[in-house]
């Protein structure tokens, strides 16, 4: 007979779709619809701490997507040379 392992308690969490939806309107009621799309995509994909709130996970996810897509922050890291300080 195999012995059950004890349940561990789950370390992650991830949003519903509609909870970020509305979430992303109150915060960010002026996103463009395609930013809005692909940051709905990055929060439905990624497993968030259990301690993580919805509002500071889309935190996260909208400066990063700025970050990344509508600021030259890559290039000034591979190409200027810059620290990730310099650059932000």
């Amino acid at each position: 007979m195999t012995r059950q392992q004890p349940r561990q308690k789950q370390r992650f969490k991830k949003f519903q779709l509609r909870q970020i939806e509305q979430a992303l309107l109150n915060h960010f009621p002026y996103c463009p619809s395609e930013h809005r799309q692909l940051i709905l995509e990055k929060m439905t994909e990624r497993n968030w701490t259990r301690k993580t709130s919805l509002t500071r996970a889309i935190s996260i996810v909208v400066h990063n997507h700025i970050r990344h897509h509508l600021t030259d922050y890559e290039e000034m890291l591979r190409e200027k040379h810059l620290t990730r300080d310099e650059a932000s």
